[in-house]
């Protein structure tokens, strides 16, 4: 009886902590979306700024810091839906995130410094998509089917979500780059 209660206590901190990695993960969505949506408006108008653009990018990869954390914390809950095959369902989504952090914190920091081989009408165009495919993502997001499925459906589910964005935002590069990896190879 002890071992019972004991182990039902164990399954019960596993899902609290999985329902709070996938709410960290809507809420960066969210938080991330409407950060790049500034982020592009001061790239737009020539914002002179530098504090101002140096802040709003730090709060962009917090945000997706937070995301990106709350993806690793629900990693082990949703190993204990295995068997397991090729990839990662969470691990996916991961890579994604990791993407976008990736395209703000290099070519945003190259473009700020007269660097980076993206202009000025790229760099706006990709980060309004962003914004709006991350509000997309956070709008069409099933929490329940993170919550609740096992691997293949989580994996099935995030690719269909991915080939809608891509549908929807065919010319995002960041969007573009993380499909290719992970579907067309």
């Amino acid at each position: 009886m002890f071992l019972i209660s004991k182990n039902s206590t164990y399954y019960e901190v596993l899902e609290r902590n999985h329902e709070q990695a996938i709410n960290d993960v809507k809420m960066g969505i969210r938080v991330s979306s409407r950060e790049i949506r500034a982020l592009a408006s001061m790239v737009r108008n020539d914002f002179d700024g530098e504090l101002r653009l140096i802040q709003t990018t730090s709060r962009i990869s917090q945000s997706l810091q937070i995301t990106r954390k709350g993806l690793v914390a629900s990693l082990p809950f949703i190993n204990l839906s295995i068997p397991r095959n090729r990839g990662d369902s969470m691990g996916e989504m991961y890579d994604f995130i990791d993407k976008i952090y990736s395209y703000i914190n290099i070519h945003y920091i190259a473009y700020q410094f007269g660097e980076g081989d993206i202009s000025k009408e790229e760099m706006v165009h990709t980060l309004e998509t962003l914004h709006e495919g991350l509000n997309f993502i956070y709008e069409n997001l099933d929490r329940d089917k993170l919550l609740e499925g096992d691997y293949a459906t989580i994996k099935e589910y995030w690719h269909q979500l991915m080939e809608l964005l891509l549908t929807k935002y065919p010319d995002n590069p960041v969007f573009i780059e993380y499909y290719d990896w992970h579907y067309n190879r």
